[in-house]
């Protein structure tokens, strides 16, 4: 399963902190998150999530299926929701050598050992995927706060992006990251050169002053 080797998240220069990060683990699994609201409401939709989260997850102890595990998400995700918002959310589920990613909106999960990560859920994104635009201008494009999928309350039907890695190997590292992380870096490679040392230093160097939105982070490991 997946360990939890570092996490941080900062209010920035936003006026509230609105997302939400979470990990937890049992006997042979573990489930982490990071929740992003994207309106300014107090109370807001995360706090409902993250409070179902947490009460799901919190007590359950013993070894587990990974089939289990999603759908406890989902239903943290999608039931005794009464606060009104919008988000985006990135969910890493791992069970033994086997992890499933959740993702909707702008919220990502880098795969440093394999170079690569999930796919925005934006405007930016259908118009790289369309070829008119360069993928190198992702991060600072306008268009890139226009997301096509998210979360929130009373949604129809749940439609998160699912992606599967099956036999996970030892010293795999999984960051998850809402985009006032990510969007701070001209490209992705500067992220897939982080280690456990070099991103604790990095962050132990942001400051509320410097960070213009809410950043948060995980960086999870393979035992």
């Amino acid at each position: 399963m997946l360990v939890n080797s570092l996490n941080f998240s900062a209010t920035g220069a936003r006026n509230n902190q609105l997302d939400r990060i979470g990990y937890f683990k049992g006997e042979n699994w573990s489930v982490a998150y990071i929740l992003d609201g994207l309106v300014e409401l107090t109370p807001h939709f995360v706090d409902c999530v993250d409070s179902n989260l947490k009460e799901a997850f919190g007590a359950l102890g013993q070894s587990i299926s990974i089939k289990i595990l999603r759908d406890l998400a989902i239903e943290a995700i999608s039931n005794n929701i009464v606060n009104e918002g919008k988000a985006s959310i990135a969910l890493v589920i791992s069970v033994d050598d086997q992890v499933l990613i959740l993702t909707a909106g702008d919220t990502r999960v880098y795969f440093l050992k394999e170079r690569t990560r999930t796919i925005d859920h934006s405007r930016t994104q259908e118009l790289i995927s369309a070829g008119k635009l360069n993928a190198a201008l992702l991060n600072k494009n306008a268009f890139r706060k226009y997301l096509t999928k998210r979360i929130y309350k009373d949604m129809d039907e749940i439609e998160l992006e699912e992606l599967i890695h099956n036999e996970v190997s030892e010293g795999s590292m999984y960051v998850i990251c809402s985009d006032g992380f990510w969007s701070g870096f001209d490209n992705d490679e500067e992220i897939y050169d982080f280690n456990v040392t070099t991103l604790d230093s990095y962050l132990d160097s942001l400051s509320d002053e410097n960070l213009s939105d809410n950043t948060s982070v995980i960086l999870l490991e393979k035992g």
